[in-house]
């Protein structure tokens, strides 16, 4: 039997800091673009204390019951906690090609 760890929050800020280097380093956030918050975090993100599921707008962190039990937090106080802050949106079709590569 083969067990395979995979951090999805690494790819996606590895290939986000690979393709613009500046943010090697730095709090990095990637979104969804619906306003449904952070999907993909970098480690110095998260040791800033961000979640994937914070960066939601007010009313997704009051309504939807996860972000409600998390208590999520929105994007200024994800901005406030980690000032460095990068946020940048999901581009699937690039993490495809570098998956594929």
């Amino acid at each position: 039997a083969c067990v395979v760890h995979l951090d999805i929050d690494n790819f996606y800020c590895a290939v986000e800091a690979a393709d613009e280097p500046r943010l090697r380093g730095v709090p990095l956030a990637v979104t969804q673009g619906n306003a449904g918050g952070f999907v993909a975090l970098s480690a110095e993100a998260k040791a800033a204390g961000l979640r994937k599921g914070d960066g939601v707008g007010e009313g997704g962190r009051r309504n939807i019951p996860a972000l409600v039990a998390m208590a999520s937090i929105g994007i200024a106080e994800a901005r406030r906690r980690a000032p460095e802050l990068v946020v940048r949106p999901m581009r699937v079709e690039r993490y495809r090609q570098v998956a594929s590569s």
